[in-house]
């Protein structure tokens, strides 16, 4: 793979700097590409007739006197010949060389004289010098000379987006790489471009990638190999004791608050270390790159297949474990925090914004105003007056955002019909080069609401475009995704190269497609950090687009307590703006799913009015949500209510909510007709991530308890445990219900507990209160929660068991209700009683 194509701008930036006169010193981690940059550089120089001086350091001769100009630029050098000398003869050499420069490779592994000398006979020429040296610094404590020279530039290495990794894949396996291997590299590696080489060339080699359907595709859950341990010893080499001590703590139980520790202290400034953005941005510290954290685990304490085990819960080796951890810390009094915090720094924006439009009133400055000020809550000024008096002068994108911004507030204001549009299209008019973004545009807020023929048409019309531009290939990904199509998706992301009208959307999508291929632990990931980077920078809607993903991946996984965090957190916020609203308003839905409050909508939050009833993500649409709310007559009635919604979320484009309403309906009450709708959905896209689970519906369906044990018994994790779970209890009430076989119903029973103790960490389990069975017995959390609730308060519990107060009131809440308790304690006499 040629790593260089990943760095033009960086290596013009450096040859600007050499032809202009000036040293650069080129910053990265090492696999970073600096080196990669470096030698194109130097091949660059030599092309136009320059000669160059290579010098490249190794660890491993960094002790041995002059090591680095003997070995790399082949210099004989006389027994008892000093620095001085030596510095000399390269003096000499340089001037008899014309126009030249001086390029060293890994600059902090010379040994001291050869450095020492090199540094004298630049200051002494004058010629150029490009040095290569890791981020947290250029010298070590034991170097006996300083760079402080002028005139230098700094060019800093920058990690691959996801495109540039997709294409890096792309070009090492040598066909289409499905979207989750592309997100879990990308992970792992940090974006490093020689790390995610290594990694992708172990898998492959050892066989932990599979081509599906001519697309690479992950066959297991992890990509660490043994193959990578020479590659992460070399990282880890040169560490001290305590440096390495510390690592193996962090890897071990997560990420830490930062401290004065010396070891901690040093970890950070060499970049091993890097903090996890909050509102707060160094509160914690996590290892990186995160293969770093595997090669430690799988050398003892854990594993970096399983991670270590803590509360039920497995850690995950893509830093999931720590960013978790890193969720569970924050209190209570978190969101509203948070949400001050968003307030004052939105408000601020907003007036710098809105003084520097009434400066100069530019598109561009209007354009910069309306963004700040849908951000912005609480009350806010009538934008009109703005849109009235700015003038329309700016470059395409100015006007464009302006367009938008307009149309965006006709569209939250009561303006019905193409008047909603009507900014939009005049630009359109005025500007043909642009019509393409703008219809892209009018097609990602109108087709919330289901895609009609018209829409069809003119997404096809944007897809026919061979290159199209970075907002439409973010609104065609976003629609693959709704369709059910995140390989696609993947594909069109890789075409994005630069920022879009909606910069948070790109990022959105990209986690969406994680977890519509059944990637939730990736999803999760890459949402969790998006949130606390959205949260560190104030921006409300990326904030709430990350949050959203993040939690219906923590439902997904049957963690709800955190998914009430991630929620919280979100609507605390209010709905910052018309593009998220949606959004905001599935996540209040989601809120009741994560309560446990799903079926009694008497007490659950309520979205606005003026929903859609069949939306293109889960909790978007009110039809999946009404199904659960309400207490149908009959299984038989749900099974054919959940087949009908499964087929009209299809029809309407979005197999993505059809698939995921169909599954947590189906694991709640599995029925013959939803299992079978569900079915064909997966097969008619290719989907195989969720086989297992449908061959245990199936036995559930046809009654077979024998044959459901079996397929339990030889089940491996494959992300669907909880599912699996919650499926085989909805199975068991469902069989009660209908009078199967007592046999049958007792093997089941069985499966329901060879599964628990195979997964004890799948999370609380929903159960099928939808139906008119309900359940009278407490779930395990209940009883915790009801035993303690007659003796001490709910704060106290909260703290006790790590989860907020607002969960443990819904816990006894529902734990009375089911008890028929009267009284907090007569509840916990009720439960001490059973116990006994």
């Amino acid at each position: 793979m040629d790593d260089a194509r990943f760095f033009d701008a960086e290596t013009r930036k450096v040859l600007d700097g050499v032809l202009a006169g000036s040293s650069v010193r080129i910053t990265g981690p090492r696999l970073s590409g600096r080196t990669t940059i470096a030698s194109r550089v130097a091949g660059s120089l030599e092309a136009a007739g320059w000669v160059v001086h290579r010098v490249t350091g190794d660890r491993a001769l960094r002790s041995v006197t002059f090591a680095a100009l003997v070995t790399s630029l082949g210099a004989s050098i006389p027994a008892g010949v000093g620095v001085a000398g030596v510095a000399e003869a390269l003096v000499d050499r340089i001037q008899r060389s014309g126009r030249c420069a001086i390029v060293s490779d890994d600059s902090g592994f010379l040994d001291p004289l050869s450095l020492a000398a090199l540094d004298l006979a630049q200051r002494r020429t004058g010629v150029p010098l490009v040095t290569t040296v890791d981020a947290g610094g250029l010298l070590d404590e034991r170097s006996p000379v300083s760079y402080d020279r002028w005139p230098e530039i700094v060019v800093t290495v920058p990690s691959l987006r996801y495109a540039e990794v997709y294409a890096a894949l792309v070009q090492i396996l040598e066909g289409p790489v499905d979207a989750a291997v592309v997100g879990h590299i990308r992970m792992k590696a940090a974006g490093r471009v020689g790390l995610v080489r290594r990694i992708a060339e172990a898998a492959a080699r050892n066989g932990q990638l599979s081509l599906d359907d001519g697309r690479w595709t992950m066959k297991g859950t992890s990509l660490w190999t043994e193959d990578l341990s020479p590659t992460v010893e070399g990282l880890l080499l040169g560490l001290r004791a305590d440096e390495m001590t510390a690592l193996t703590h962090i890897a071990r139980h997560g990420a830490i608050p930062p401290s004065s520790d010396p070891a901690v202290l040093r970890l950070i400034a060499r970049g091993m270390l890097q903090s996890i953005p909050g509102v707060d941005p160094a509160r914690h510290v996590t290892i990186v790159p995160p293969v770093i954290a595997s090669y430690l685990l799988s050398r003892g304490g854990g594993s970096a297949e399983t991670g270590l085990q803590e509360d039920g819960q497995y850690e995950s080796e893509d830093g999931l474990g720590e960013l978790l951890a890193s969720l569970r810390r924050e209190s209570d009094a978190e969101p509203a925090a948070t949400a001050r915090y968003f307030t004052r720094r939105c408000a601020t924006r907003e007036r710098t914004a809105f003084a520097r439009w009434e400066a100069d009133p530019s598109a561009r400055n209007a354009a910069s105003w309306l963004n700040a000020w849908w951000e912005t809550p609480g009350p806010k000024r009538d934008p009109r007056r703005v849109l009235a008096a700015t003038r329309r002068d700016g470059v395409g994108r100015e006007l464009l955002n302006l367009a938008l911004a307009e149309s965006m507030w006709n569209a939250a204001n009561g303006v019905v019909g193409e008047a909603v549009f009507r900014p939009l299209e005049s630009l359109a008019a005025d500007r043909p080069d642009w019509s393409s973004d703008i219809a892209a545009l009018r097609l990602l807020f109108e087709g919330s609401g289901g895609l009609d023929l018209n829409s069809r048409e003119r997404m096809a019309r944007l897809a026919a475009d061979p290159e199209p531009s970075s907002t439409v290939a973010t609104v065609l990904a976003l629609f693959d995704v709704y369709a059910l199509e995140p390989a696609k998706a993947a594909a069109r992301l890789a075409s994005v190269d630069e920022p879009i009208v909606i910069p948070a959307l790109t990022g959105f999508v990209e986690a969406l497609s994680l977890y519509a291929c059944g990637r939730m632990d990736d999803a999760l990931v890459l949402a969790l950090r998006a949130r606390s980077s959205a949260r560190r920078n104030a921006d409300s809607i990326g904030y709430l687009m990350a949050s959203y993903v993040a939690a219906i991946s923590l439902i997904y996984r049957g963690q709800f307590d955190d998914a009430m965090r991630v929620i919280d957190g979100a609507l605390a916020l209010g709905k910052p703006g018309f593009l998220v609203n949606m959004l905001h308003d599935a996540m209040v839905r989601l809120s009741a799913v994560a309560d446990f409050d799903v079926y009694d909508s008497r007490h659950s939050l309520r979205p606005s009015t003026g929903s859609v009833t069949f939306g293109p993500l889960p909790g978007v649409g009110t039809a999946i949500y009404e199904l659960l709310s309400k207490r149908t007559e009959s299984d038989a009635e749900f099974d054919t209510a959940v087949a009908d919604r499964i087929e009209e979320h299809v029809r309407r484009g979005f197999s993505l909510e059809a698939a995921a309403g169909g599954l947590l309906c189906l694991c709640l009450r599995p029925g013959p007709k939803a299992l079978q709708r569900l079915a064909a959905l997966f097969l008619a896209h290719g989907f195989t991530a969720h086989d297992r689970l449908l061959a245990i519906a199936r036995t559930i369906v046809d009654g077979d308890g024998a044959a459901a044990l079996d397929l339990v018994r030889d089940y491996e994790a494959d992300g669907d445990e909880y599912q699996i779970g919650m499926l085989l209890r909805g199975g068991l009430t469902v069989m009660r219900a209908a009078g199967r076989p007592s046999p049958q119903t007792q093997l089941l029973e069985e499966a329901v507990v060879l599964l628990a103790s195979r997964f004890p960490g799948a999370g609380a389990h929903l159960d099928a209160g939808a139906s008119r069975h309900v359940r009278n017995e407490l779930t395990p959390r209940e009883v915790q929660i009801a035993h303690l609730a007659g003796s001490i308060p709910n704060a106290e519990i909260a703290t006790q068991l790590n989860i907020s107060v607002r969960t443990v009131e819904h816990h006894v809440s529902n734990a009375m209700r089911k008890a028929g308790a009267r009284s907090r304690q007569e509840l916990g006499e009720r439960v001490r009683g059973r116990l006994a």
